[in-house]
């Protein structure tokens, strides 16, 4: 790094699942990270894998405390804390596009999701089991041995371009895997009745902002009734679940509030109406709460045969005190009362 000019130090520190750095008893409970400096901002770099992005969020090292310690002076450290990233930069947002088969038994769904920062961590390993991204990888770092006559040729010598590829036998086995794990995500929130297709779009692993992108097609049963000539669609239940609180859980809390990181979760959800239907229940999707813990905020509107729902949730912390517990319950009961919600078709 200091050949580079790059400016880095060794950062010392307690994950923040111990506590702080007063908390540390014993040596094995420290961790280190390297502490890189560019253009005033400072990049804390675990040793990568292969789904690490630049500059990849960890939620253990939010607000984690220890010391920095340099490289080019001996003895040189001193106390210091790792920012908390914002809420911006850990996205998690879900796009569905529903429409009902004529039985009206079962809803078909597209889904795109997308994810950054510490959201993405559980799912970019599943998402990148089929190893394609190594055939981008060989393109872009791996260097063609030079032969003799190469290496006398100055301009062969100096090229960076190469046609080597990755092949991987076990791709077909892998991409089967793939699917079924994300079968088994899915059927964590619902009732799956088939799921058909997953389709990577970015794979999430390059850049410091890099989105990882994938694109499902699954149907659903036991979220459509029949009531009378109507329906009862549970068009709630699509955001996933949400926490509910009991009654006792409202009032008080004993312990301060520890969130992985400040995130930002966001539905859009596009339901087709069966021609010969028109929708009630609307009114009830409407939600804005906002207090300095975080938000929610859902609208629902019909045009073109099409009714739209989104919604936005906001954790702004990553950590607060037990008397802001109030708000909390603020925003987290609209969620769940809007996961529970239901729309009526009813036939004209």
């Amino acid at each position: 790094m200091a050949a580079q000019g790059i400016s880095s130090e060794l950062f010392v520190y307690v994950p923040r699942k111990l506590g702080n750095w007063r908390d540390a008893i014993f040596l094995e409970e420290l961790d280190y990270v390297m502490k890189v400096k560019i253009k005033d901002k400072a990049y804390y770099l675990e040793a990568f894998n292969n789904f690490d992005a630049f500059g990849t969020p960890y939620s253990y090292l939010e607000n984690a405390e220890g010391y920095s310690i340099r490289y080019d002076e001996v003895d040189s450290y001193y106390k210091s804390s790792i920012p908390a990233t914002p809420a911006t930069s850990n996205l998690s947002k879900e796009e569905y596009v529903v429409n009902f088969t004529d039985a009206m038994e079962i809803i078909n769904v597209e889904r795109t999701s997308s994810y950054l920062g510490t959201e993405k961590t559980p799912l970019i390993g599943k998402a990148n089991l089929d190893r394609e991204y190594l055939n981008a990888d060989f393109k872009k770092y791996f260097a063609e041995p030079l032969t003799k006559d190469k290496k006398k040729d100055k301009d062969a010598a100096t090229a960076v371009t190469s046609t080597a590829t990755y092949e991987y036998p076990d791709k077909d086995e892998q991409v089967k895997e793939r699917k079924t794990l994300f079968e088994k995500e899915l059927k964590g929130d619902h009732d799956v009745d088939q799921y058909t297709d997953f389709e990577l779009i970015s794979d999430g692993r390059y850049g410091d902002t890099a989105m990882l992108k994938y694109k499902e097609k699954f149907s659903l049963k036991k979220l459509i009734s029949k009531a009378g000539k109507n329906y009862i669609f549970e068009a709630g239940k699509l955001i996933g679940s949400q926490i509910k609180l009991e009654p006792g859980e409202m009032k008080e809390r004993q312990t301060d509030i520890w969130v992985p990181s400040a995130r930002v979760i966001e539905n859009s959800i596009t339901i087709n109406i069966p021609a010969g239907y028109t929708v009630d229940g609307l009114q009830d999707l409407n939600m804005n709460i906002d207090n300095p813990s975080g938000s929610f905020i859902s609208n629902a509107t019909l045009a073109d045969n099409k009714v739209l729902i989104t919604t936005k949730k906001i954790y702004k912390n990553n950590f607060d005190k037990k008397e802001a517990w109030p708000n909390y319950v603020a925003f987290l009961e609209p969620a769940y009362k809007l996961s529970q919600a239901k729309i009526v078709l009813k036939k004209k």
